[in-house]
């Protein structure tokens, strides 16, 4: 052997300018015309995404008044469960629906609930919290909502009125953050049915002084007009 390695000349394909690839057909002027629609609508797609992502994403429908229902109700409980967690499910008297555009209505309920607000007093004895507990606040409230067939939701509620016995409560939390013994007394006797004792005015007044009033002051509700609802 030589130890000559022979060099031989590899043959190409040939590329012509007009057929970049052996075996694809060239693209006619109707061919790049399609393209160029297919292009534009792609476009013109993108730019309506853009401007109203939330319709690009789903087709709104029209909802049975079946539907309807079953959907404030859920949208409501889940509004008075955040409000007045604990309470019993609401009971819906009226409903009116008013159809905005397509898959899009405005709801309003009027209806009631009743919560427990000295229902968990871990900071009470036993004794005292089983006779608070007795006490509830019978809520009677008007909520509206806004609700799209794409299960899109939003509401809010507001309190029509309120047992007497919550108002004889919230009165008695506006004496005792005042330092007033006489409205917590009374609440204590007349409401409670508890015996006339400090002990028990004391349980009473740390109890009123928690947090179960926010969401009803939240709602209709600002520290003072309390007194001028009795």
């Amino acid at each position: 052997m030589s130890g000559k390695i022979a060099v031989q000349d590899t043959h190409l394909p040939s590329r012509r300018r007009a057929n970049r690839r052996d075996g694809v057909p060239v693209l006619t002027e109707s061919d790049r015309q399609a393209q160029r629609t297919v292009l534009k609508g792609v476009v013109e797609a993108l730019e309506r995404m853009r401007a109203d992502p939330a319709a690009a994403r789903t087709t709104l429908v029209d909802l049975s008044d079946e539907q309807l229902v079953e959907y404030a109700d859920s949208v409501l409980a889940d509004l008075l469960a955040t409000a007045f967690p604990g309470a019993d499910a609401p009971k819906a008297k009226t409903r009116t629906f008013q159809k905005v555009q397509v898959g899009v209505y405005d709801a309003r309920v009027h209806g009631s609930l009743v919560t427990r607000p000295f229902k968990d007093l871990p900071s009470l004895r036993s004794a005292a919290a089983s006779h608070l507990k007795r006490i509830t606040l019978e809520v009677r409230f008007v909520s509206t909502m806004r609700l799209t067939s794409d299960g899109r939701a939003h509401g809010n509620f507001s309190v029509e009125s309120v047992h007497h016995d919550a108002i004889k409560a919230l009165g008695a939390r506006e004496a005792a953050l005042q330092g007033k013994v006489e409205p917590v007394a009374s609440l204590a006797s007349l409401v409670l049915g508890l015996h006339s004792s400090n002990r028990w005015n004391e349980a009473v007044s740390t109890a009123l002084l928690g947090s179960w009033t926010e969401p009803l002051l939240g709602a209709c509700l600002s520290n003072g007009q309390a007194g001028r609802w009795l």
